[in-house]
């Protein structure tokens, strides 16, 4: 807008998407066997909710389940053209009893209080509502660093580069033997998110207004 326009900083106010965080807050997560999927007892579980499309990159995380413990699953929520070939990765490797496809969900608030860990490995986001999402869940939310994603989480040490599975799978690794930094992280995601949260975003189009009103 300002190379287009012409338009001066000072009448460029910029106010951020929110979401509902209250929805994730109060979410309950389901028991391992409310899941109805072929899960251990001792299952740990990433999450990533997303389309099957371009810019998502699934494959990378699939990829770091081989680096892993058995124990270690992934829950996909999501639909999209490039399932199939995600599918047809983690028979590849063998990691077809540890790679869930749910489909296309309504309950992302329970999924996301029932991963141990979420991940968002996209190539690139506009601001990610996923993203906030996974922040609020109140569990560690790794991204890969990227536009969109960086700047949203501002915690280097959760963000990984790129289709660089073998760095994905060390934090996640670090987060699920470290109990200190998996509470830190998780706690820092949450208060990260509350920036996000709609009743901010009422708030500044509520003074933005006002102050367009006064001048």
């Amino acid at each position: 807008m300002k190379k287009k326009l012409n338009i001066p900083s000072s009448k460029l106010v910029t106010i951020e998407n929110g979401i509902d965080l209250s929805k994730i807050e109060t979410a309950e997560g389901y028991r391992i066997d409310q899941l109805h999927l072929s899960l251990p007892e001792n299952a740990r579980i990433l999450v990533q909710v997303s389309s099957f499309q371009y810019p998502k990159d699934q494959k990378t995380v699939i990829r770091a389940l081989q680096h892993l413990p058995q124990h270690v699953h992934v829950l996909f929520a999501g639909h999209g053209n490039l399932e199939a070939d995600c599918q047809q990765l983690a028979e590849k490797l063998n990691l077809t009893e540890r790679v869930h496809f749910l489909g296309i969900r309504m309950d992302v608030p329970r999924l996301l209080k029932t991963a141990d860990i979420v991940i968002l490995s996209s190539q690139y986001e506009g601001l990610s509502l996923s993203c906030i999402e996974g922040l609020a869940s109140g569990k560690p939310f790794i991204a890969s660093d990227v536009p969109g994603l960086r700047d949203i989480v501002a915690d280097s040490s959760l963000l990984f580069p790129y289709q660089f599975d073998k760095e994905l799978a060390k934090i996640c690794a670090e987060m699920l033997n470290n109990k200190e930094k998996y509470d830190a992280a998780a706690k820092a995601g949450v208060q990260r998110a509350k920036h996000y949260d709609v009743t901010t975003l009422i708030q500044k189009h509520t003074e933005l207004y006002q102050s367009l009103c006064v001048e």
